[in-house]
């Protein structure tokens, strides 16, 4: 499911650079956004003798993102850098959780720009990139032994995307979407599809 979504990303990535359409905002921008994140459960191998499965649960995370992108008209094209601090929650088999996990990611994304002939304008869009996760989570076992993972991954990664812009002036506006990133991870022979849902609020400023 990830890789048709990857595929389908870079498909429309292609076709937000080579097509041209003519409304007020062609040319660069750059924008920026805030919110909240939700995470689904990950699995990873203990690093007791053992080597159980445990699963991690996750708190609802901070998430901050900035993009840099081209407007073509009714379709944009863009590099999204995203940063979202996923606190653990809960540990499976496992007492007094702590620790938690930076999830970095680099997304080339394609947009299409519904022109409503008003100030509002909705989107979609999707990208393809990757996902960048590293951190530490703690806990003790059933035998109340200390047990510690350092948890530290690279993998591909697509998102989907819906909102809409408000032109607050010629040159800004102000966004609000929602977006799912998924990666496919490995972590000790588990495999895993992580989803993110992501809520935020920013802004756009157009050259």
């Amino acid at each position: 499911m990830i890789r048709n979504l990857a595929a389908s990303a870079i498909l429309a990535t292609c076709v937000a650079v080579g097509t041209a359409h003519a409304d007020g905002h062609e040319g660069p921008y750059f924008g920026g956004a805030l919110g909240a994140s939700i995470a689904s459960d990950f699995d990873f191998k203990a690093s007791n003798a053992n080597s159980q499965t445990r699963t991690l649960e996750f708190d609802t995370a901070p998430a901050f993102l900035g993009q840099i992108g081209y407007d073509f008209g009714d379709v944009r094209g863009e590099l999204e850098i995203g940063y979202r601090h996923l606190g653990v929650e809960s540990v499976s088999s496992g007492t007094n959780p702590a620790g938690d996990i930076g999830a970095y990611s680099i997304m080339v994304n394609g947009a299409y720009d519904f022109d409503t002939g008003s100030d509002w304008t909705p989107y979609v869009g999707l990208g393809a990139g990757a996902l960048i996760a590293w951190g530490d989570v703690s806990y003790n076992d059933s035998n109340g032994t200390l047990q510690d993972k350092n948890v530290y991954g690279v993998a591909p990664a697509a998102q989907l995307g819906i909102g809409t812009a408000f032109a607050v002036s010629e040159d800004v506006d102000l966004t609000a979407g929602y977006g799912l990133l998924g990666a496919l991870s490995d972590d000790g022979n588990e495999d895993n599809t992580i989803l993110i849902h992501s809520l935020t609020a920013g802004f756009r400023f157009n050259f």
